[in-house]
């Protein structure tokens, strides 16, 4: 499959995340389309959804490789860690409605800062 296909097939997905994450799901297509090249795994694979769920990148497909999940796992706990409006490392999770958010973003999202949690970084990236 041709790189550049398969990123802006993948990529059109991106009107279903906040737009926060859309710099971060160009990433992940890059690094999947990666992880499908080295196993040669585009036949079988098939994206099926992409969304925010939970207030994180929830991605489902068919015939994912084992360095696929991989990829796609490493993206989804990243999403935690941005902010879904602009992009920038998040500081904080509303509760409810769960998504990260910047510490500029969260205010006018939310009444009462009691039904958040501060997220504390990731001292280790996940592998990839």
């Amino acid at each position: 499959m041709n790189k550049i296909t398969f990123i802006e097939d993948a990529f059109e997905y991106r009107y279903e995340l906040p737009k926060g994450w859309w710099n971060l799901y160009k990433q992940f297509c890059i690094d999947l389309y990666k992880a499908l090249e080295v196993s040669d795994a585009f036949e079988g694979f098939k994206i099926l959804q992409v969304k925010e769920k939970y207030g994180r990148l929830t991605f489902y497909s068919k015939g994912a490789t084992r360095l696929a999940e991989d990829v796609i796992t490493k993206y989804s706990l990243l999403s935690e860690q941005v902010c879904c409006i602009c992009g920038e490392p998040a500081t904080i999770r509303t509760y409810g409605y769960i998504c990260p958010y910047c510490t500029e973003h969260v205010r006018g999202t939310m009444e009462n800062v009691d039904d958040a949690e501060i997220i504390e970084p990731k001292t280790r990236k996940p592998s990839s």
